[in-house]
């Protein structure tokens, strides 16, 4: 016999994006293999340092961190949820980002 009450579907709350939620920075690698990519805490720890695979992202919440890119025109990089724009195929950048 089917229950006259109909079932109760929770209500799923999906959080808006909140500074607490963009990182504040995040590469993505846009060739097959992108060149070293090293980020570090500022004054702590190094969380990447390494050569990435196409379509591979990382990424940081750190208040403060240091971005080393051996070819920047290779990563697209976003720092507080803003693409930060490329650099010249082949060119090094070494760059601090900041939470705003």
């Amino acid at each position: 016999v089917p229950s006259a009450t109909p079932e109760r579907i929770p209500t799923v709350r999906v959080p808006s994006a909140t500074p607490e939620r963009i990182p504040t920075v995040r590469v993505q690698c846009l060739q097959e293999h992108c060149p070293k990519v090293f980020l570090k805490v500022a004054g702590g720890d190094v969380l990447l340092d390494r050569e990435m695979a196409g379509d591979e992202q990382a990424q940081s919440f750190d208040a403060k961190v240091d971005v080393v890119l051996a070819d920047s025109a290779a990563v697209r990089v976003e720092v507080n949820g803003e693409v930060r724009p490329p650099g010249k195929a082949g060119e090094r950048q070494e760059f601090t980002v900041s939470r705003d």
